[in-house]
């Protein structure tokens, strides 16, 4: 038989206050004596009672309740950015609404109002690329309501946003190919209207540069952030006359596209073609070879952004670095050329 969840009125009286004192304390309101919030405390932990975030919203009239907002075709990122967001909020108890939005849907801001409205979010975070609209942004910016935004490609000097170091990142992984002898390197770029990808677009440039090594136009190819644009972009590197003998993919997703295209092409990874992605997600290690890839720590950046918008709305100082580290995952993807 399950075992019965804990109320408040256990709590009480196992503590030996009213059900009122327990909400005060459970509320963290002043006027309550230190002895008499030990007690329950205790009570609390003995026997594992969980406050509920919303009873407690309404009782306290302001929400504790987060908004998780996202548009992205690639649904690994998104379920560790998750992952990272609702561990920490459910330490600090505050409940989480996940509402996907398009981009482009033409009533964004009206279902975003309407969203607010009716759960009446205390904060929200946004992930890219909603984290780069500017209607958006300023929509918001009219409100109340603080929010974080994951990964933007603009206002890098922004206090509210955990930023990501995708050039530096691109340019490292670029620098490693270019040293293991490759000068035909591909990029499948990323989807245009996420703009932090335009920085991993940029690294590569940079690289290349750096190195003295021609930039082809017909080796820089529009991705979308998806597997079947991988594809799609695998064939159009097979098409071609010269063929290059590297490919860096904005996402592990669409290097996982070319991959395949290649192995079905009747070439051969890493002999023919050396493969890089970006981000680490679990589909690099079950590949055959393993993809080399650049770790973005997700979860990190999902847990960043929560700590930030919690700590802005309890009013708490946030001294932990905003920037996390991305690091280059070599594998069996690339070889010596």
């Amino acid at each position: 038989m399950k075992k019965k969840q804990s109320t408040i009125v256990d709590v009480a009286k196992t503590a030996g206050v009213s059900t009122k004192t327990v909400s005060r304390v459970v509320n963290r309101e002043s006027g309550v004596r230190d002895e008499t919030i030990k007690r329950v405390n205790s009570a609390i932990d003995e026997l594992h009672y969980r406050p509920n975030v919303f009873a407690r919203s309404l009782a306290g009239g302001r929400t504790r309740i987060i908004g998780l907002i996202y548009d992205n075709p690639n649904p690994i990122y998104i379920s560790h950015i998750m992952d990272g967001v609702l561990n920490y909020c459910y330490q600090m108890e505050y409940a989480v609404i996940i509402h996907p939005c398009n981009l482009r849907d033409k009533d964004l801001l009206s279902v975003m109002q309407q969203l607010v409205k009716k759960t009446r979010l205390t904060g929200i975070i946004l992930t890219p690329p909603l984290s780069d609209s500017k209607e958006l942004l300023n929509m918001l910016s009219q409100t109340d309501i603080p929010s974080v935004l994951i990964s933007p490609g603009r206002e890098e000097s922004r206090s509210d946003a955990v930023i990501t170091n995708d050039y530096e990142a691109t340019k490292e992984m670029i620098r490693f190919i270019i040293a293991k002898g490759h000068q035909k390197i591909a990029l499948i770029k990323g989807h245009p209207e996420h703009l932090a990808l335009n920085k991993r677009t940029q690294g590569y440039i940079d690289a290349m540069s750096e190195a003295k090594l021609e930039i082809k136009d017909e080796y820089m190819i529009q991705g979308y952030n998806s597997y079947e644009s991988g594809l799609e972009c695998g064939r159009e590197l097979m098409k071609l006359k010269v063929k290059p003998t590297a490919v860096f993919a904005a996402n592990d997703e669409m290097a996982s596209g070319v991959m395949k295209v290649i192995l079905d092409s009747g070439y051969e990874v890493p002999k023919d073609f050396s493969i890089a992605g970006f981000d680490d997600t679990p589909v690099t290690q079950m590949l055959n070879p393993p993809l080399s890839t650049v770790k973005q720590p997700l979860e990190k950046m999902g847990e960043l952004a929560a700590k930030k918008l919690i700590a802005e709305l309890e009013g708490l100082d946030f001294f932990e670095n905003h920037k996390p580290k991305s690091s280059l995952i070599i594998r069996e993807s690339i070889a010596e050329r």
